[in-house]
């Protein structure tokens, strides 16, 4: 599972995490079958070694030294046939460490503490919530009258910053979203806090950090009475409504959902969509099925047009970028006007051609959504967010998808808000993440922010410029990006990487080193951990 022998940290941070990996792995280990070959071979070498012992004793002088010799060259043969064999395969460290002296090192040897146990503020401020903290004031003036009566979130599945044109994108798929740079605001340092779809809409919605576990928020607690953006709005006469290309049902956010003060909650299977359905759901991965974004774009514009008379608030979330990047669909064929004959060619790579394309049609999707708000008059009185849920990976770290780690390609995402009359081509640089979103928009409406909130607005002026991470996938990886500085550290295997986003943006060299404070790099971590 981690390609490397079981660690003393792994265990700690599984039973810490609620992850089942751990007991998994040494139920696996110890099973009945594995049990029986062990009690077996055991006695096997007890009665080959009295045998050897009586041989032995038997043997004379020149029968003793045969036998040495025939046992030195067994020895010898073993040895080279390994010794080839670990280098024919190219075969890491990590796969021919001793599992059992590995494991006594890791618990007793190790440089690196246990962040649970390491000396921290229990009421870190930097994750403090609204009622714990003094009061802020913010940098963002509106204009009177304020001109926002409408939010849209618009929400991209998999879509690190990298691959937008406003943040440096270099292939062209997102036109519509640089069509509309001129009355926009970009933050350019913002993350997701966990590389998982439910972790991020449980930030959205509640400007929370989930609790540092395995499974997350929505799939372990999705009733808890929590104070959410949508319920927020609808006490301000606001119409809202969620709005997603997927299932759901996956992770229990349809639960989740239902106490977050939605009028209106659909997902793939409440559409009418004239393409086929992706059908990718088995017995190990439910409820991943998913409509084309352009579908569910359609069913936020009709939604959008139906009542004139009140303020609306609404997500949609698309899902056509999410692995494995299905593009054998007459919903390509609808891509833009241009793409009538189906793919367009941007990479030689086939999966990540797929993704770019996938790409281009969730941007053609956010096109004809504005492109309604201006016909219907409403653009210049929406605020309109646009984001990554989380990033996606195609080999930069040899890693690949989004939950392999917590690198730039992971948990970078792009976030831009439009609106012309508030916007007009800015980038601010602040260290953010999604917890902080629903803060902002508040910010920008005048509304207070509910006292439960860990976020801040991005226009605070009293905002630390840190933000955390986790993935408790790829073993058990913590991060946290502060200023231009980025640390991840693996607390399965003890590695601290430190990193200079401003002169190294992708995070080719590793700046930490034996002289380097380990305790005072995951100080911030432990006391994210232990708030």
């Amino acid at each position: 599972m981690l390609g490397e022998p079981f660690t003393f940290q792994w265990l700690v941070y599984g039973d810490f995490l609620q992850n089942a990996d751990a007991r998994n792995a040494m139920g696996d280990a110890l099973n009945f079958r594995e049990v029986a070959i062990l009690s077996v071979s055991i006695a096997l070498v007890l009665v080959l070694g009295s045998a050897a012992a009586r041989l032995w004793l038997r043997l004379g002088v020149i029968g003793h030294r045969v036998l040495l010799g025939a046992l030195v060259l067994g020895v010898a043969g073993a040895l080279v046939g390994t010794g080839y064999h670990v280098h024919a395969e190219a075969l890491p460290a990590a796969k021919i460490d001793n599992p059992i002296v590995h494991f006594v090192e890791s618990a007793l040897l190790s440089p690196t503490p246990v962040v649970l146990t390491m000396s921290a503020n229990d009421k870190d401020p930097d994750v403090a919530s609204v009622g714990e903290r003094p009061p802020e004031t913010s940098s963002f003036k509106a204009p009177t009258p304020n001109p926002i009566k409408n939010v849209l979130i618009f929400m991209m599945e998999s879509v690190p910053s990298k691959y937008i044109e406003t943040f440096g994108g270099k292939y062209p798929v997102t036109p519509n979203i640089k069509s509309y740079a001129a009355d926009s605001i970009r933050f350019d340092n913002i993350y997701a806090h966990a590389p998982s779809t439910h972790y991020s809409l449980f930030s959205l919605f509640t400007s929370m950090y989930n609790d540092i576990s395995y499974y997350g928020m929505t799939m372990q607690h999705p009733y808890l009475p929590l104070d959410s953006i949508s319920n927020t709005l609808s006490a301000h006469s606001f119409r809202t409504g969620f709005f997603w290309s997927a299932d759901s049902r996956f992770q229990r956010v349809d639960e989740f959902l239902l106490t977050k003060g939605l009028d209106t909650i659909q997902d793939y299977r409440g559409q009418k969509c004239a393409t086929p359905t992706f059908k990718l759901s088995s017995e190990q991965w439910k409820n991943m099925d998913y409509n084309s974004d352009l579908c569910t774009a359609q069913s936020t514009i009709d939604w959008m047009n139906k009542d004139e008379g009140n303020p609306f608030f609404a997500i949609m979330f698309t899902a056509m970028t999410h692995y494995p990047y299905i593009t054998d669909s007459p919903m390509f064929s609808k891509m833009a006007p241009s793409s009538h004959t189906g793919l367009v060619h941007y990479s030689d790579d086939e999966k990540f051609n797929a993704y770019l394309n996938a790409l281009k049609v969730g941007d053609t999707a956010l096109g004809e959504i504005l492109e309604s708000l201006k016909q219907s008059g409403k653009l210049d009185s929406t605020l309109v967010v646009i984001l990554g849920d989380h990033g996606e990976a195609f080999g930069e770290h040899d890693d690949y998808v989004h939950a392999s780690a917590i690198y730039e390609e992971n948990v970078h995402i792009p976030l831009i808000m439009i609106n012309k009359h508030l916007f007009h081509d800015q980038v601010v640089h602040s260290v953010g993440g999604i917890v902080d979103i629903a803060p902002t928009i508040l910010d920008i409406l005048g509304l207070p922010l509910p006292k439960q909130w860990q976020g801040r607005s991005l226009f605070s002026e009293q905002r630390p410029n840190k933000t955390f991470f986790f993935n408790p996938w790829a073993g058990f990886l913590f991060g946290y990006r502060e200023d231009d500085r980025k640390v991840v550290f693996n607390a399965t295997n003890g590695k601290v990487e430190q990193y200079d986003l401003k002169a190294d943006p992708d995070e080719r060299t590793n700046l930490f080193n034996d002289k380097s404070d380990r305790n005072a790099l995951l100080q911030p971590i432990a006391g994210w951990v232990q708030s």
